[in-house]
């Protein structure tokens, strides 16, 4: 994953050189700063020859000790007489430059402090504009908090994973940013409460999504001073002391209003709007998990149906989606590359055997074993509890058995 370099035209300044048409500097050609010494890197130390004709070496002018080059003998000998390399003489001695070229778009890493988001407060009002005061969840996410870690991806077509959805800010940052940008950015995000996920994130993504008709609007005081004499006789001192407050406070409320009543300033932030929000495109899947496939123990819940248990054995073996619901009047589940999956289950039955239940590739399981319709797979893989036809047998019907539960993947 690739994290977004930021442009910073003001590199440029540091290449005051121009090279070909291009913004440049000089650069020593000794090493400087860390690795710099002769064992960092020794096939870095070789001689140079100077205009005069003698022999450099990179040793450090002042200390004395061997350090090395920035570069290996076989580049140095492919540029050393070419207008990259120049020579300067210094008290020290001659001294080697090389030439380096600046980006023509300079960019540099994001800091890794976030001043200029939003606080836990501001997502609380932004998710009470959204949902209105009912919604019962006290603790969301800063939604631009999360959109500006995901802005930092320069793939603006990966898929974002939230474990932790809540009341959906991750999601929604996902919808916002790709309505900004024209990204193609997916998500999936995780929620274990029934009550958050359908009433709170549901709605919310619903929302933002379609669109809505804000529902709260609040003030947060922000500053507040006492009018004085002085103010007064100075009222433009006064209110550049307001602007730089109110610019200071923009990016954190929808409106910042600044008003004198009583002799008291006040400076007030206002979230939410009365205004229809427009959506902000986009779409998604809300899915809930059903029953558990296997107990504490590994085997096969009691409760487990044969449509549910194939799905997943057919997604665990070939990576893809069960083509359609399965049937549990077929022992065949679907077909993929060339092989064809089978599933012999019947849920447990009190004082009935598994083979008797079906549930074991005997040989007479796998002579009436369904063919498919379009025609011979190469293989087969038969999923099973158990299995009495012999090895050869198997093989010389290209068959594959697989035990359940232990032998499905990611068990």
């Amino acid at each position: 994953m690739a994290l977004q370099q930021l442009p910073s035209p003001e590199i440029l300044k540091a290449y005051p050189v121009i090279f070909n048409g291009k913004r440049a500097r000089w650069r020593q050609l000794r090493k400087n700063g860390k690795s710099a010494r002769r064992e960092d890197r020794p096939n870095s130390w070789f001689e140079m020859i100077d205009p005069d004709g003698n022999g450099v070496w990179p040793i450090h002018p002042k200390e004395g000790w061997e350090g090395r080059w920035s570069i290996g003998p076989d580049t140095w000998k492919s540029i050393k007489h070419t207008p990259e390399v120049k020579w300067e003489k210094r008290k020290s001695g001659w001294t080697p430059y090389r030439i380096e070229v600046a980006s023509d778009t300079p960019t540099m890493p994001s800091s890794t402090i976030f001043d200029d988001v939003g606080q836990n407060r501001q997502a609380k009002a932004q998710l009470n504009q959204i949902l209105g005061t009912n919604h019962g969840f006290d603790t969301p996410k800063p939604f631009d908090l999360i959109e500006k870690i995901i802005s930092l991806v320069s793939d603006r077509d990966c898929l974002v994973l939230d474990s932790f959805c809540g009341s959906g800010s991750t999601a929604h940052a996902v919808l916002d940013l790709n309505n900004k940008d024209g990204g193609r950015r997916r998500f999936i995000t995780i929620e274990m409460s029934d009550d958050i996920a359908t009433n709170v994130a549901l709605k919310r993504l619903k929302n933002v999504v379609c669109g809505y008709r804000s529902q709260f609007k609040s003030t947060d005081i922000v500053y507040q001073k006492k009018v004085t004499l002085r103010d007064l006789q100075n009222p433009d001192a006064l209110m550049s002391e307001m602007e730089e407050i109110r610019d200071e406070k923009r990016s954190e409320y929808d409106e910042v209003k600044v008003s004198i009543e009583d002799g008291l300033l006040t400076v007030s932030g206002v979230f939410g709007t009365d205004d229809d929000i427009q959506g902000l495109g986009g779409g998604f899947r809300f899915c809930t998990l059903g029953e558990s496939l296997f107990d504490e123990f590994g085997d096969i819940a009691p409760a487990v149906s044969f449509p549910d248990l194939a799905a997943h054995v057919f997604f665990a073996e070939t990576g893809a989606p069960i083509p359609a619901r399965a049937d549990s009047g077929s022992s065949l589940i679907g077909l993929h590359d060339k092989k064809a999956i089978y599933l012999l289950f019947e849920p447990a039955v009190q004082n009935v055997s598994r083979k008797a239940a079906g549930n074991v590739l005997t040989p007479d399981a796998l002579s009436h074993l369904p063919k498919p319709s379009q025609g011979f797979p190469d293989q087969r893989i038969v999923f099973a509890e158990g299995c009495t036809v012999s090895p050869e047998r198997l093989k010389a019907e290209a068959v594959i058995f697989k035990q359940i539960p232990y032998q499905i993947e990611g068990m």
